[in-house]
């Protein structure tokens, strides 16, 4: 779903007035995977999977054609960050984005 669609225009435009509101500055790397993260949940969803490592976490693209893959230790960056939240129990958990990873979207201007 669009960003812009998962709240009003007008709370966009508000807060572009407002100025930055972010309370800190993402890395690349945790700006990258929230992008990554807002397309992948945009074609069908995020949801955990293991991995050959048995102590690794992959969280993959549920649509087949768009197979974007993250590492556990960034995601949990993000919902450290209050930018992804994730919910349900193994094996069925899956990411949301949150109001919070929408804003910060806005303010680098990369939300699609």
């Amino acid at each position: 779903r669009d960003c812009l669609l998962s709240r009003g225009l007008g709370d966009v435009y508000k807060r572009q007035g407002q100025g930055t509101m972010s309370t800190r500055k993402l890395t690349e790397q945790q700006l990258a995977a929230l992008i990554d993260a807002h397309r992948s949940l945009n074609y069908g969803g995020l949801i955990e999977m293991p991995s050959r490592n048995p102590l690794d976490i992959v969280w993959t693209a549920m649509n087949p054609t768009y197979k974007k893959r993250h590492a556990d230790s960034t995601m949990q960056l993000l919902v450290r960050a209050g930018l992804l939240q994730v919910s349900g129990e193994k094996p069925d958990r899956r990411a949301h984005l949150t109001e919070q990873g929408l804003m910060e979207l806005d303010i680098e201007g990369v939300c699609e």
